[in-house]
């Protein structure tokens, strides 16, 4: 609760709300239960909902809010346009849904505060660095709570009743369809095995050699099917890693939507991916999978998934001092050896076929 013990509604007559939500896919997805009930304790406001371009698919028909607008750049000169376009509607409320990492991200953040120019704004102070919000709800960046349940303490400090507490999602049939008849028509061997072996930033992926060595021992050990997902910028990694593997990988990179990216892992097997948002989607259907971890706050971004159906390989290394992040996570990929992320997926694929 604020410090008045009221709502944050209750300060004043809210008509205009702008969320922020600029974090990756995943963090979007993992947002839905907050934004929900944001929308069902604010229905009558005018919510301005604004995230990256390319988690936007994901929640258009969920009814989260008024207007969505997708931006493709934190910050660019398009991107000042919008937020000047916000400012001159005055919104009586801006909300930041997003925990803020870095001081880079702190100066953004900041940045996008002051040139939209709510009447109030609220968010998470994430270790002080959201020190310039009117209502400011103080967290660890890293911390065993995960990081939808921050954001169920993000709500109950503003007041907001919980009336999700699970991601949302709308998944229509006909998506499964089109993964059936893609499937179908290639006439796959089972197990499906899918492998994702990209990540938002180059710095956060387990190196494409180790991905490589660990398909050929799969192959060898279990006979199946290797598909490798991804968007369609993932092309390159792909045809790099089919350069070093002497039998044909199953191409899906861009080959479906986010949507239906859900449908096609309920067919899979088993499905290996580093940190990064089909982890959560794998969650949500209850496919096992081994998520290749190293970033420091991992056991804040973890999928919402049964220990059995999840194994999550994290790196055991630690920052040397002053030593670049970038640096870090690079080394810290590499030393999750190819022999750990084996032996735990000959544990998911033996029990398939039991």
């Amino acid at each position: 609760m604020l410090h008045n013990g009221e709502s944050v509604d209750k300060e004043e007559r809210i008509r205009k709300i702008v969320i922020l939500n600029l974090g990756g896919i995943g963090d979007v997805f993992l947002s839905t239960a907050a934004l929900k009930s944001v929308r069902a304790h604010f229905s009558q406001a005018h919510i301005t909902l604004i995230c990256m371009q390319r988690a936007e698919s994901l929640i258009a028909d969920l009814g989260l809010a008024d207007e969505i607008i997708g931006l493709t750049k934190k910050y660019s000169l398009k991107t000042t346009g919008i937020l000047l376009r916000l400012r001159r509607r005055r919104p009586d409320l801006l909300l930041n849904l997003r925990s803020i990492h870095t001081y880079t991200g702190m100066a953004t953040m900041f940045f996008i505060v002051k040139i939209i120019g709510a009447k109030k704004s609220a968010g998470k102070n994430t270790q002080g660095k959201g020190w310039f919000y009117n209502y400011k709800f103080y967290e660890p960046l890293i911390s065993a709570k995960r990081e939808i349940e921050h954001d169920r303490g993000f709500l109950s400090f503003l007041g907001i009743p919980i009336l999700y507490t699970t991601p949302q999602i709308n998944l229509p049939p006909f998506f499964e369809s089109k993964v059936d008849n893609y499937l179908s028509a290639l006439k796959i061997t089972f197990p499906l095995v899918g492998i994702h072996i990209s990540s938002a930033e180059k710095w956060r992926m387990w190196p494409l050699d180790n991905f490589s060595s660990l398909i050929v021992k799969l192959k060898n050990r279990f006979d199946c099917t290797i598909a490798i997902t991804g968007s369609s910028h993932d092309k390159k990694l792909f045809l790099d890693l089919q350069k070093s593997v002497p039998f044909p990988l199953l191409d899906l990179c861009g080959k479906f939507s986010l949507k239906e990216m859900f449908f096609l892992l309920k067919k899979m097997q088993l499905f290996i991916t580093n940190e990064t948002a089909p982890m959560h989607f794998a969650a949500y259907v209850n496919c096992p999978q081994i998520v290749i971890g190293a970033t420091e706050f991992i056991d804040r971004y973890l999928p919402l998934a049964d220990s059995s159906q999840c194994t999550v390989l994290r790196a055991k290394v630690k920052r040397k001092h002053f030593e670049p992040r970038r640096r870090y996570l690079r080394r810290a990929f590499k030393s999750i050896s190819v022999e750990q992320v084996f032996s735990a997926a000959c544990e998911y694929l033996v029990k398939s076929r039991s």
